[in-house]
């Protein structure tokens, strides 16, 4: 059985968030460029894309939760479900590996990206780079986003390709 959160990624989240990047591709390609379009557009594109893979990672918490719950009994669900909710950092914190690895260890499994493929290092360096850049995009920094348009472009690829896509284990 498929797991909803990924299948939503699949139909609905990646394909909106393909829209937004189908627009940065047009405002890079405006000539000659208008640099402060380009910022914002970027801006935009990070806020976008960090949103939906923490939405992502909150459905994918809440599916393991409903797995869990379902199997304990009846008098025990509520004191669960509780302790499944309580503090989730992935409810008002960004997605950073290490929020990540917090509200999943609550199922007593290892939560290994960096080893779930040789591609997984990177992956959560890439994931560090997202949640800089999503920081300085949020909080207005001064500075135009770093990195160079090739850096911004695999780190926010890597995310549906790898992290995801890459983890295809059912819950």
């Amino acid at each position: 059985m498929p797991s909803a959160a990924f299948t939503r990624w699949q139909t609905d989240r990646a394909p909106r968030w393909n829209e937004v990047e189908a627009h940065c591709a047009a405002v890079l390609a405006l000539v000659p460029p208008n640099l402060t379009f380009l910022d914002e557009t970027l801006r935009g594109y990070v806020l976008h894309l960090s949103a939906h893979f923490q939405g992502f990672c909150r459905d994918h918490y809440t599916e393991c939760s409903q797995i869990w719950i379902a199997a304990i009994p009846a008098g025990l669900k509520a004191t669960a479900q509780a302790q499944f909710s309580a503090q989730l950092a992935l409810e008002k914190g960004i997605p950073t590996h290490d929020n990540i690895k917090r509200d999943f260890n609550r199922f007593a499994f290892l939560l290994n990206l960096q080893g779930a493929n040789p591609a997984g290092p990177q992956q959560v360096t890439d994931l560090g780079h997202l949640n800089e850049w999503r920081n300085k995009a949020a909080h207005q920094g001064t500075q135009p986003l770093g990195g160079g348009n090739e850096q911004r472009r695999r780190a926010v690829r890597i995310l549906p390709g790898g992290i995801l896509e890459n983890r295809r284990h059912e819950p």
